[in-house]
């Protein structure tokens, strides 16, 4: 039989203070004949009563108990991990908490976007490809970009019609290139990098790496109404594939920070040769360049341009005098006279442009005087090499300022005495 101890002891001290008193009474050593019987919670000290007999509740779970010190349960643990977990990684109660591989098989079920490696952690977004294509109609196809990126296509292709929707995009083996409807094919529709493969609506994973043209292409006769792509570009350890709009990574926003104010790369004040017998002046502020020769059959004035690899630029510049004839044009020999990526000439004022693609960084850009004997001069205001989506973006005038790339690398000269 069980001992109530906490009935026994105060038993004992009802008949320690309750027997044996002066007063002539003799007392009694019968604890059931004493009057006024000690009790708890109302209930008297009599007999064998359990502590539930005395209204004595002992707490049996954790949900009895009142949590003043704030301790997590595993139902707050649950709820914190709500947008990130997929099932129930804690019970609710004290003894719910599960051993370590009971946790790693639950904890694949933690949403698979989340891709923790060295391209994503920190460093970029889900959707790699950024669409910088504009609306436009192809052979009887109007191709209209979305403000999130997606294309809406409608129309019936007159012939094969190609919309790339980004000219280069970097892509690695093991990644994954989604965004075409369901039920594509070759003879239909795709999205697709080329050399790299396509989509025809169940996803590609690539097995190259590369940098080219990714575009949507309908074939002749097929006709597009309100059909949508989601062009994508992700990791290969992103299952998901929920089309999300793209966003710059930090690597790319870092990029575009260290290499800003670099509109117009001509800073016309730095010369890399000057002919003899020219004389020239050079007006940053304005782009405008005077230059004149006196004797010889042509003379020249030569920049060097931090141009990049295969990357689209576009000079453009007013013409407000000449005498004869000029040309100007970028190369990749500082002292030829050949113009391997298109020249300008120049006979008369006006304006001029001309893009170029260069196949060498930091390329020559020359401005040649007439070929003729006797005096040539020239006065060319608004002189700018700047690349073609700088151009595309704002065609106005800038005068050259240096990158922070460039500022940096002044102030570490400075610093080491240079």
């Amino acid at each position: 039989m069980a001992v109530d101890y906490v009935a026994r002891q105060m038993a004992m001290n009802a008949l320690e203070n309750g027997g044996g008193g002066g007063g002539g009474d003799s007392g009694t050593t019968n604890y059931n004949e004493l009057e006024n019987k000690p009790k708890i919670n109302g209930f008297a000290l009599v007999g064998n009563k359990s502590s539930a007999d005395l209204g004595i509740i002992i707490p049996d779970s954790t949900s009895d108990l009142t949590n003043d010190s704030g301790f997590i349960t595993g139902t707050a643990v649950n709820a914190l991990l709500a947008d990130y977990v997929t099932e129930t990684i804690f019970d609710s109660t004290i003894a719910g908490f599960y051993t370590k591989s009971e946790v790693d098989t639950k904890l694949s079920g933690v949403r698979s976007e989340i891709a923790l490696n060295r391209r994503t952690l920190g460093v970029i977004c889900k959707n790699l490809m950024e669409v910088t294509a504009n609306s436009q109609t192809i052979k009887g196809v109007t191709f209209t970009v979305n403000d999130n990126g997606s294309i809406t296509v409608n129309g019936t292709a007159t012939e094969r019609a190609d919309f790339n929707i980004c000219q280069s995009v970097e892509y690695h083996s093991g990644q994954i290139l989604t965004g075409c409807p369901k039920n594509g094919s070759a003879e239909t529709y795709c999205l697709a990098i080329y050399t790299a493969g396509r989509d025809t609506g169940e996803g590609l994973v690539l097995s190259s790496d590369g940098a080219h043209e990714c575009y949507i292409r309908i074939e002749k006769g097929y006709t597009a109404n309100n059909l949508v792509f989601f062009p994508m570009l992700r990791d290969g350890n992103i299952a998901d594939d929920t089309f999300e709009p793209y966003h710059p990574s930090l690597q790319t926003q870092v990029g575009r920070l260290v290499d800003s104010g670099a509109k117009n790369i001509l800073n016309l004040g730095d010369t890399y040769f000057v002919s003899t017998d020219v004389t020239y002046t050079f007006d940053g502020d304005s782009g405008a360049i005077t230059a004149s020769k006196t004797t010889g059959t042509y003379k020249r004035i030569v920049w060097q341009l931090p141009t990049e690899t295969g990357k689209k630029y576009k000079v453009s510049f007013d013409v407000t005098a000449i005498a004869r004839s000029a040309m100007i044009f970028p190369t990749n020999v500082s002292s030829a006279g050949s113009a391997p990526w298109g020249q300008i000439d120049v006979t008369e004022n006006g304006h001029y442009s001309m893009y170029f693609t260069p196949a060498a960084d930091d390329v020559w850009f020359v401005l040649y005087l007439s070929t003729s004997e006797g005096t040539d001069e020239i006065g060319i205001e608004n002189l700018m090499v700047c690349t073609a989506e700088d151009y595309e973006a704002s065609p106005e005038f800038a005068p050259y300022v240096p990158t922070n790339q460039e500022l940096y690398k002044m102030i570490l000269a400075l610093q080491n005495g240079g």
